[in-house]
């Protein structure tokens, strides 16, 4: 469950923020439905932001785009390639068919050097998140004093 970034008040901070997406990725199993709710949290715990770093974009490279292309970069083979490409990937789709690993690793270490030759894209570091606790507050009472009102909160 992702929390929605334009509802979010804008007076939290980042880290604030970031620790409430933190608290929405833990998450159990909810029906379908809709699901009306009003509830206030405490949340704390404690944030480790790692340092930025570059990779290669291998996992937001669009497949089919790719494959596409390099069908038709494949010029006169075109049509070898292509049949090639198509017995691969029934193959690593068919769990039954046995597969040379060695083969398989060969090849996969090939293709691996080759991305080495793609621009590098920046990644923000990892967080993580230790001694989360989400603790819900279950009543807030206003009592009238004079001219002042006081919120008084309930914890369990």
């Amino acid at each position: 469950m992702a929390i929605n970034k334009r509802i979010i008040d804008e007076s939290l901070t980042n880290l604030e923020k970031l620790a409430l997406a933190k608290v929405s990725a833990n998450t159990t199993p909810l029906a379908p439905g809709d699901h009306d709710f009003d509830i206030t949290v405490r949340v704390s715990g404690s944030l480790r932001k790692g340092e930025d770093y570059e990779r290669t974009p291998t996992a937001s490279v669009p497949l089919k785009q790719a494959l596409a292309l390099f069908v038709r970069y494949c010029g006169i083979t075109r049509k070898a390639a292509l049949s090639a490409l198509t017995k691969a990937m029934t193959e690593a789709l068919d769990t039954g068919t046995q597969v040379d690993m060695e083969v398989v690793n060969t090849a996969e270490k090939m293709v691996m050097d080759s991305l080495e030759e793609m621009p590098k894209v920046n990644v923000s570091g990892a967080t993580t998140v230790q001694h989360l606790q989400v603790e819900k507050v279950n009543a807030i009472v206003v009592v009238e004093a004079g001219d002042i009102d006081i919120p008084i909160k309930a914890r369990n």
